[in-house]
């Protein structure tokens, strides 16, 4: 009869694939957190951004320090 170890989970082996890949879950938030700032921010009207100190073609850049900090 085999059993499983609940100190390690099953997909442990593949966590380095999975981050390789993009594909573990602070990848996924990242990615999740950098397109909705992209959305939020380009919704803005380029007088609105400017109120608030971005321009329009800082937006991914901004974007991707915030996703980079929130996860």
């Amino acid at each position: 009869m085999t059993t499983l170890s609940a100190s390690r989970p099953a997909h442990a082996p593949f966590a380095g694939l999975l981050k390789a890949l993009g594909l573990d879950e602070t990848s996924r938030r990242q990615r999740r957190i950098y397109r909705d700032t992209c959305t939020e921010l380009g919704m803005l009207s380029d007088a609105e951004l400017d109120d608030i100190g971005i321009n329009r073609f800082d937006i991914r850049e901004i974007a991707r320090a915030h996703a980079q900090r929130a996860a």
